[in-house]
C-alpha cells in the first residue's frame, strides 16, 4: 500500500459519515476507497505529456472499479524519473484525467478530471530505490488533494491517467500495481481538439496494473441518512438540554 499522508480536515458530509459509523459499528467512512497495491518487483512503464527522447508520446491510464459509491477527494501513486535527480525530490507537475469506460477504453467523451496539478515536495516522498530496468532511481510516492471531491458510482469502470508534464530531459516513469489487469496507452498529442485515441492493452508486457491509491467517502446507504438525521436530532436536543442546566 502506498504511504498515506493527511490532507486536510473532514469536511462537514465526512464528519457525519464518521459519527454514523461509530454509532452503529458500520465502517461508514473509508479513508481509501481504491488500492491497486506495488509491484514487489519493480515494474515500471513511461507516462509523460511531452514527446521523449525517441520522439513519442506515452501516456498511460489504468482502469478501477469501487464496491461502493464513494466521493474521490486525494490521489496517490508511485513513480521516479530516469535519469535520476540526485536521490532528491524537486516540485513536479502532473496532468491527472479520470474518464468514464467505452467500449473497455477510456472515453474522451466523459471526462470527470482534467487537471495539470502542481505537486510540492511537502506532497511527495522517497520511498526506496528503483529495481528491474532501469535500477537504483529514487523511488517516489506522490499524492495531491483535488479541489472538488469527485462523485463516482460503485461497479463502474473508470480510468485514470497520469502523466508528468516537468523534466522533458528526464522522462517519469509509473511504478506497477500489484494486481493484474488491463490499461490503455496513447501516444498523440493531447491537446488536439478530438482528444487522444487511446488503445487497450492487455498483452504479457503490460498486464500489471499501476500503482495508484484513491482515498475519500463513502456515500452512506439512503436507510443510514436517515439515521443520521435521527442521531444528529439526538445530538442537537442533549445540547439544548445541558444549556439550560444551572451551572
Amino acid at each position: 500500500m502506498l504511504n498515506k499522508k493527511p490532507q486536510r480536515g473532514l469536511p462537514a458530509v465526512m464528519g457525519a459519515a464518521l459519527l454514523l459509523g461509530s454509532a452503529t459499528g458500520a465502517e461508514a467512512l473509508e479513508p481509501v476507497i481504491y488500492d491497486n497495491g506495488i509491484h514487489e518487483t519493480g515494474t515500471h512503464l513511461t507516462s509523460n505529456a511531452f514527446p521523449l527522447p525517441f520522439g513519442a508520446r506515452s501516456v498511460l491510464a489504468d482502469d478501477f472499479q469501487l464496491s461502493n459509491d464513494a466521493i474521490l477527494t486525494d490521489i496517490h501513486w508511485r513513480g521516479f524519473h530516469n535519469p535520476d535527480k540526485g536521490h532528491t525530490i524537486s516540485p513536479q507537475e502532473f496532468r491527472i484525467v479520470v474518464l468514464g469506460d467505452t467500449q473497455g477504453i477510456p472515453d474522451n467523451a466523459n471526462i470527470l478530471l482534467d487537471e495539470t496539478l502542481y505537486v510540492g515536495t511537502d506532497n511527495q516522498e522517497i520511498v526506496g530505490l528503483s529495481q528491474g530496468t532501469p535500477s537504483g532511481q529514487s523511488m517516489i510516492d506522490y499524492w495531491v488533494l483535488l479541489e472538488e471531491g469527485i462523485e463516482l458510482e460503485a461497479n463502474t469502470t473508470y480510468w485514470l491517467s497520469i502523466a508528468s508534464t516537468s523534466d522533458e530531459d528526464q522522462p517519469w516513469h509509473w511504478h506497477a500495481g500489484s494486481n493484474n489487469g488491463v490499461k490503455a496507452f496513447h501516444n498523440d498529442d493531447p491537446e488536439v481538439p478530438e482528444g487522444p485515441e487511446w488503445i487497450r492493452s492487455d498483452g504479457p508486457v503490460m498486464r500489471s496494473d499501476m500503482a495508484f491509491s484513491l482515498t475519500g467517502v463513502v456515500v452512506p446507504e439512503p436507510g443510514q441518512y436517515a439515521l443520521l438525521g435521527g442521531l444528529l436530532s439526538a445530538a442537537c436536543l442533549l445540547g439544548r438540554q445541558r444549556q439550560g442546566k444551572p451551572s
